[in-house]
């Protein structure tokens, strides 16, 4: 995590790898929205699984962007999930 870009990551976007780095996960699924219709949404979860709030794409995508996350493997569902964790 050397990466020049790495250091002009935003507050929350730290608060996020603070979490990650506590065997947090980022995860992408389908879910039904207001309205009936099915979106896929990113939440960052902790370590036990709850759900942080105030996180989701735009954090995901550019720690992704920066190099500090990697895939992991999950179950497959219904839902399509994937998920994401801090890159060693």
């Amino acid at each position: 995590m050397e990466n020049k870009s790495f250091a002009k990551i935003t507050k929350r976007e730290r608060r996020a790898i603070e979490v990650l780095k506590e065997g947090g996960y980022f995860r992408r699924q389908l879910e039904r929205v207001y309205g009936g219709r099915e979106q896929f949404v990113y939440r960052l979860h902790d370590a036990a699984g709850r759900v942080v709030p105030g996180f989701g794409f735009q954090t995901q995508n550019r720690l992704h962007q920066v190099g500090a996350l990697r895939s992991r493997a999950c179950a497959s569902s219904t839902v399509w999930p994937s998920e994401w964790e801090l890159a060693s």
